[in-house]
């Protein structure tokens, strides 16, 4: 068996296991129909819709700012409006620097997608801590094993320099005979 096929498909088991748990892979996969009929979804759609033409619907092109609509028409002989105006008390400037403005609560919509975002985040992390420890692991079988080859290497030529080592030896003293000499010999 491949052992990095093995790992893999390790890996894949316990990511798809932990995304299943987060809800990203589910085991089945519900219809649209379920718990509402398709008259009542297209009915909330409308709902929707008609809601937001009519938040929208008051907004008008009063430039980037809204223009002057919360401001009462002034004509030109309406002294009352004019006292009014140099009555109500003028915006403050700021401090200097930003004022610190109330955080917005976080919607339902943004903790959810900021909490698939931090599970995705841990989710590589760990794949990549899972991944730094297979090369770990398999650099250190590949070292292994090159160890044992070079061990084996080394022990036969040792076994080789001891047998032509014999064989000068037995040349030197004029004992050498080949195998077929020695056959000769053991027939004789």
């Amino acid at each position: 068996a491949d052992p990095a096929a093995t790992m893999q498909k390790m890996y894949d088991t316990s990511v798809t296991g932990k995304l299943r748990k987060l809800g990203a892979f589910p085991d089945e996969v519900p219809s649209k129909q379920e718990g509402k009929s398709a008259q009542k979804l297209s009915k909330d759609k409308k709902e929707k819709k008609d809601k937001k033409k009519a938040k929208h619907s008051g907004v008008g092109g009063g430039g980037f700012f809204g223009g002057d609509d919360d401001k009462p028409e002034v004509k030109a002989g309406d002294k009352e409006a004019d006292e009014d105006e140099e009555d109500a008390p003028k915006d403050e400037p700021k401090a200097k620097g930003k004022a610190k403005a109330k955080p917005k609560a976080e919607s339902a919509m943004v903790r959810k997608i900021r909490e698939e975002l931090e599970a995705k985040k841990a989710l590589e992390e760990e794949r990549h801590q899972f991944e730094a420890e297979q090369k770990r692991l398999i650099d250190e079988e590949e070292r292994r094993i090159k160890e044992e080859e070079d061990a084996e290497e080394a022990e036969r030529t040792r076994k080789r320099e001891a047998r032509l080592a014999k064989i000068a030896k037995a040349k030197a003293d004029g004992t050498f005979q080949t195998k077929a000499e020695k056959e000769r010999k053991a027939r004789a």
